[in-house]
């Protein structure tokens, strides 16, 4: 193999002649040693350099077209010692290596005779690269390879089956480059190869590819022979352009694939110094080096790959006005297919910033504040002023003009969208197809490229995650990677994107859709990233997509905080992004006012309310499975507090009027009525082809995305009334369901609904989950309905209620699968009812889904045999008993739908073996289909469960992504004082009871004192709205609150009597804050804060002197930490240097006036010292100091000590509170110091400095505590070494300041200032007096 060379060489000025950019690559050409025979470089070359040869340059690799071999289309591995192992037709077996021994892969390793096969042909898809992966490692098949999983008899195809070596398996790429003609084995070290061939001998990852690796067997390698001349006869075909040109940058292509990088590396260098070149010879040239990347995968090392990355982005920005979509998706392919995560997050973002660098600058619309490019006006503002008709009118206009513009983009769209969804991957197929899409809709060509790397990217991050989640997959990667870059084109385009109909029908239907699954995901890292790339979509496109971010946050993450099997982290991880997207009150506003106050969007901010109120009271399932809620609970409290907190400074708000007024285009546009359905069904009929006939009249930039106009009323106070009373009518038709039948709930909306359609009731049914699926399945499958439907309007509505279902790219098994278990309704079980069912499914499918199969009859009868193969397989009732019967074969399944429009018999074994595999099971609503018989679940079982509902999630998304796509709905800012009203109608309760439930459970200070500041705001918000009764419910829960803290020492069982009796409420301020709520607001805002704040320090104060008291029965009574004026910051273990210079592992302490630390014993903690912050002094100690890494040092008077951490964020954290006490503490003793005085001091004398900074540290309990107190009655301890006084431990008075210490704490002799003589003093006043505190004394005083 090559080595390789650095890239950083300068390169010569670009404008050089072809023949000079060939002689330059001949001449290292002549230096290479180990070039393929058969790529016939050098003659390429020398016939271009050679003018009476070049009309002959073609000849070289030109023969008979009969004489061409089909190139190899499928790799297949054998076990020829299986019987049940036949070769295919048209496969041939590779029986002999290249030096004529046994080809076995196995041999010598003792396990099974494992044999390759390949099959040729001209009418699929070539073989164009091949590769070796090691599974058993957790590698994965690269980007764009297809892992060979099965043998030709369905066995798994490990090359080293029976043997003890590696799980070892092929993966094949079929792609543009030069295709595969002959493959060929070798024993490594006893066979040489054939010059043509090169040989696999490393995985992507870098590990060896002997295919029996890990065995006793001989070594042995796969090689395959390329072919050179087919892929460099292409070139022929561009004989339009210069010939000269074509032959050169054919030459520079044929060296890219010559396996040696000097040569490589000049063929790069080559073609950077041609000047201009056809953007067709671009396009080649771009294609060859990512085709050459994908061969070099498995034969040289990292270094390489980084290099040609920095050579693709330098050849993305100095040929970016010469490439075209194609190619652009290609590149931007090749970055992600590389697993150099750093070096190609660079290269992505620089080819990203080069192409947005080339879009027009936008400007503001003057009409409507929106962003649009390419004009100076948008038409509206140029059409308003330049006619002289009235304004209202040319409105309508210009709004009847955007509605078709939206609408025919949308239908043209409609085709290709389909088209990306069900394509599998990223190949030729698929650009040639986004190429096809892009091109008549941005007819600017550097805005058609972003375009177009944004389609790629897109599919990239819906792609299917692996089978084995692991954080080294490099599908998960990859697809991370992509958001980033994803991110960053969104963060600089942010106006292209919203400018035009076209861009903002891209967003939607490709961008949105393909961003579901990285929401609705198992894997918290690509969750987190999505998470964070959802509060930018939210902030900066909310009035662009309000509708698909809608369906994103009400669908996706709204149904993680409801799902019974997602972890406690990932819930959150959800609740604290949604903290990030709403964290002012505007959003709160806006989110309320645009969705739960629209008659046509979902109640989201209810939900979310919901979902965040049940989790923080402590939700079933989190019990259920074991999992740790404390965190999630925190989490959930302080999102509804701030929800809480957000209401009441929007009420307080001066700018908000009481009539309100709302911003952008609602005060004309809400009462246009716009896309009449005429227009709309017209379009439909109408090809695909219909962009191309009206992209003149409707595709002029500037037009702004069609709004979403339906008629509603015009004033917030009516559409409130108008969605409170279809929830009442909904909710009440629910009851009926569960207290009559559903067909009398149904026809109780269909009587009342003043616009009733079968449309609205098929989302009824669908949207409920609390109607009973078994009924909805009955109704569904009726044929009519007396006195309620037709038979007409039964087929309509089950026609619209499976318009509501996305079977899309599904296979068809997994849409039937969909179809019957996550649709919110159970099969009947009458045939009839059946049939029909099946039947509106069978033409969704076939709709969605076109050339799976011919007609819909035939999705149509394979769903029946589908649902009868999986009765006859999975019910055990066949099993037993009288009619016991053996399941249905496959050959069986097969036969019996032979005669059904020719469906191949490949589809119809996959879906026997899907059926097989994995019954079509209906959940049980207790246990959710995953739980034993006991109800009892493990963790794989809850796994399994949570990537289900990701499942169903994105699905659902999906349908509700489509349904809206021909409508833009419009996102209002509110400035409406009002709107709190609507907010807090459908909020107070669950406020209300989350904090309720965990004011009576929770023992938490923290959160005691948040549901505390939560009553606050409750109460206060219900004052200012003039809501009494919702304020009597908080003030209630106040005063049990209250009533039960100053009983607590009652039994808890006669508090609740007490409580039930009224007891708590007769207090003076629970009447008088009810007479003065509707009198004076003000002053009940007053009481009612005082209240709260007086009874949180009281909690607070109470949860500090139980965490010290706790502390204290950790250390056995050895010391004694309760003191009205300390409270407990954090503990942790840390390393401190010992008197022997060697390092010892202590628990340290630290306290708002202390560092404690001790040893722990297998009882207690044993007391090592305790010293006064107020006597410390932090020094840092750089790592390279005395060999200590992560280390500080605490001076005091005391005893000074050296301590490190495990790690310099842990050492950043402790050096920082530390220092952070030691700041409070002494600015506490200079407030302290102004009243303070000595313990035994004679009346009228005043205390020297030092003598009252030494008191503040053994300042005495105050005398109301120790009359009420008793923690605080007892005598106080050691001010220094807080332990206790006794018969052993005696105490002595400090000559100085005149506290008690023991005489440990004494251990100093010092002149004072009052005597000549020396006398002792403790520690602390031996410090201030001495010269060690001097300086901090002196500081003090200042």
């Amino acid at each position: 193999m090559s080595s390789t060379s650095s890239s950083s060489e300068p390169i010569d000025s670009p404008n050089v002649e072809p023949k000079r950019a060939i002689q330059d690559l001949l001449a290292v050409i002549n230096n290479a040693k180990a070039l393929p025979s058969n790529l016939k470089l050098k003659e390429f070359c020398e016939a271009f350099l050679d003018p009476q040869h070049s009309n002959k340059f073609f000849e070289i690799v030109s023969f008979p077209e009969e004489s061409k071999e089909p190139p190899i289309v499928d790799i297949g591995v054998i076990f020829k010692d299986d019987k049940n192992e036949d070769l295919p037709a048209d496969y041939e077996i590779l029986e002999k290596t290249c030096g004529g021994r046994n080809a076995d892969v196995n041999k010598g390793s003792g396990g099974k005779y494992v044999y390759l096969c390949y099959r040729r042909s001209f009418d699929s898809k070539p073989v164009t690269a091949a590769s070796v992966i090691v599974t058993q490692m957790d590698e994965e098949a690269p980007h764009g390879f297809d892992i060979i999983a099965k043998t030709v008899g369905g066995n798994s195809a490990n090359l080293n089956a029976g043997s003890h070596g590696r799980s070892i398996h092929l993966t094949v790429h079929r792609g543009t480059g030069p295709r595969i003609r002959n493959i060929a084995l070798v024993f490594t070290g006893r066979e040489t190869l054939d010059r043509s061939y090169r040989k696999i001998e490393r995985t992507p990852r870098g590990r060896s590819a002997d295919l029996n690796s890990g065995s006793d067997g001989r070594v042995i390698h796969l090689a395959y022979e390329l072919d050179f001349d087919e892929y460099i006869g292409r070139f022929a075909e561009f004989s339009h352009l210069d010939s000269v040109l074509t032959r050169c940058v054919a030459c520079i292509c044929a060296g890219l694939f010559c396996y040696e990088y000097p040569v490589i590396l000049q063929a790069m260098r080559s073609f950077s110094m041609l000047g201009p070149v056809p953007t067709e010879l671009v396009s080649a040239f771009g294609y060859a080096v990512c085709d050459s990347l994908i061969l070099y995968i498995s034969y040289f090392s990292g270094e390489v790959h980084i290099n040609y990355l920095q050579f693709i982005k330098s050849f993305f920005k100095d040929r970016l006005d010469s490439l075209d979509s194609k190619v652009v998706m290609r590149l931007f392919e090749t970055c992600m297919f590389l697993r150099h995560e750093d070096n190609r997050v660079k290269a992505s973002r620089e080819m990203v910033d080069g192409l947005v660098a080339k879009i027009p600058a936008c400007i503001r619309c003057r009409c409507q504040g929106a962003e649009y490019e390419f004009s100076t006006f948008c038409p509206r503002c140029e059409q308003i002023s330049q006619t002289e008709s009235p304004a209202i009118q040319v409105l309508v206009e210009s709004i009847l003009h955007e509605t078709v513009n939206n609408v025919v983009v949308s239908k043209y769209s409609q085709f290709y969208v389909g088209k990306f969804m069900r394509s599998h991957r990223v190949d030729e197929c698929f650009r040639k197809e986004m190429t096809n899409f892009v091109e008549p809709l941005f007819p600017a060509g550097h805005e058609r490229l972003l375009v177009s790397a944004l389609i790629v990217l897109c599919k990239f991050i819906g792609q299917p995650l692996p089978d084995k989640l692991s954080g080294k997959s490099e599908k998960i990667k990859r697809r991370i990677h992509a958001l980033h870059v994803l991110s960053h084109i969104l963060e600089e385009s942010p106006q292209f994107f919203q400018g035009t109909s076209a861009a903002v029908v891209v967003m939607r239907r490709i961008f949105c859709t393909s961003f579901v699954d990285n929401l609705a995901t198992v894997v918290p890292a690509l969750f987190q990233t999505a998470m964070k790339f959802f509060g930018f979509l939210w902030n900066h496109f909310v009035f662009t997509l309000k509708s698909d971010l809608g369906s994103l946050l009400d669908i996706c993450l709204l149904g993680m905080l409801k799902s019974n099997h997602c972890t406690p982290g990932q819930k959150i991880d959800v609740i604290e992004g949604l903290s990030l997207v709403f964290k002012t009150p505007q959003s709160i506003a806006n989110l309320y006012y645009n969705f739960d106050n629209d008659i046509d969007a979902s109640n989201v901010f209810e939900s979310l309310v919901t979902s965040i109120s049940k989790l923080t009271e402590g939700s079933r399932s989190e019990n259920r499975y074991g999992l740790p809620e404390d965190n999630l609970q925190h989490a959930g409290l302080a999102f509804l507090i701030n929800i809480m907190e957000f209401l009441h400074r929007w009420i307080l708000s001066p700018r908000h009027s009481s009539e309100g007024s709302i911003s952008s285009e609602d005060s004309i546009s809400d009462s246009i009525s716009v896309a009449p359905e005429s227009i709309i069904l017209e379009i439909e009929d109408k090809p695909s082809q219909v962009i191309e006939a009206t992209s003149s009249q409707f595709l002029e930039p500037g037009i702004s995305p069609t709004r979403r106009k339906k008629s509603r009323p015009d004033t917030w106070t009516i559409r409130f009334d108008t969605v409170k009373e279809r929830k009442r009518m909904e909710s009440e038709a629910i009851k009926i369901s569960h207290s009559e039948k559903l067909k009398t709930a149904v026809k109780y909306l269909w009587t009342l609904h003043p616009h009733p359609s079968v449309s609205y009731i098929a989302k009824f049914l669908y949207n409920n989950s609390p109607l009973d699926k078994q009924e909805i399945g009955d109704f569904l499958g009726s044929a009519a309905i007396d006195n309620l439907f037709t038979e007409a309007q039964m087929c309509e509505l089950r026609d619209a209620y499976v318009r509501l279902l996305d079977f899309t790219s599904l296979s068809f098994d997994e849409g039937l699968r969909h179809f019957l278990v996550d649709s919110n309704f159970r099969i009947p079980g009458e045939s009839q009812k059946i049939d029909r069912i099946m039947k509106a499914f069978s033409d969704q499918y076939y709709h969605d889904n076109p050339g799976v199969f011919k007609t819909a009859n035939g999705a149509y009868v394979t769903s029946f045999a589908i649902l009868m193969l999986n009765t006859d397989i999975h019910d055990p009732r066949l099993r037993t008993g009288a009619n016991t019967r053996s399941p249905m074969t496959k050959d069986e399944f097969v036969r019996n739908l032979k005669d059904v429009e020719e469906i191949p018999r490949a589809f119809l074994e996959k879906q026997f073996d899907a059926i097989v595999k994995r019954e079509i099971k209906w959940k049980n609503e207790a246990t959710d289909g995953y739980a034993d018989d006991a109800g009892n679940l493990d963790h794989i079982s809850i796994q399994r469960g949570f990537r289900d509902e990701c499942r169903t999630m994105s699905r659902k998304c999906q349908a509700a992504l489509r349904s809206s796509a021909f409508f833009q709905a419009s996102y209002s800012s509110t400035s409406n004082k009002e709107i709190a009203k609507g907010i807090f109608s459908v909020s107070w309760f669950r406020f209300l009871l989350a904090i309720t439930i965990l004011l009576q459970h929770s023992k938490d200070t923290e959160v005691l004192g948040a549901c505390l500041d939560g009553l606050k705001f409750g109460a206060t918000i219900s004052i200012r709205l003039g809501s009494i009764e919702e304020l009597e419910s908080y003030a209630n829960i106040l005063s049990q609150f209250i009533f039960a803290e100053d009983n607590k020492f009652k039994d808890a069982s006669e508090i609740s009597r007490l409580i039930l009796k009224g007891e708590h409420q007769k207090v003076e301020w629970f009447q008088a804050l009810k007479e003065s709520a509707l009198e004076m607001p003000e002053e009940a805002c007053k009481l009612f804060s005082s209240l709260v704040n007086n009874m949180k320090s009281r909690v607070v104060y109470s949860g500090n002197q139980d965490a010290l008291r706790k502390i204290e029965q950790d250390f056995a009574g050895e010391i004694v930490l309760k003191h009205p004026h300390r409270t407990f910051l954090r503990a942790g273990n840390l390393s401190k240097v010992s008197h022997t210079n060697k390092p010892q592992e202590y628990q340290f302490f630290l306290f708002s006036d202390l560092l404690l630390y001790a040893s722990e014993t297998y009882s207690a903690f044993k007391y090592h010292r305790a010293l006064h912050l107020s006597l410390c002094k932090v020094v840092d100690i750089r790592n390279s100091e005395r060999n200590l890494r992560n280390a500080w040092k605490v001076i005091s008077p005391q005893k000074s000590i050296t301590v490190f951490a495990s790690t310099e964020q842990q050492k950043s954290e402790w050096i920082e509170a530390i220092q952070a006490a030691i700041d409070s503490v002494i600015k506490h003793r200079r407030i302290w110091m102004r009243h303070g005085k000595l313990r035994n001091a004679k009346p009228g004398t005043t205390p020297a400095e030092s003598q009252l900074m030494s008191a503040f540290i053994g300042r005495s309990y105050p005398d109301d505590l120790r009359d009420q107190k008793s923690d605080f009655r007892e005598e106080q301890p050691c001010k220094l070494c807080v332990r206790p006084f006794g018969v052993i431990r005696r105490k002595l008075s400090c000559s100085w300041c005149q506290d008690y210490t023991c005489k440990q704490c004494s251990s100093h002799s010092v002149e004072i200032p009052s005597s000549r003589r020396k006398r002792r003093v403790c520690d602390s006043c031996y410090g201030f007096l001495s010269s060690n505190l001097r300086k901090q004394s002196s500081g003090d005083s200042s």
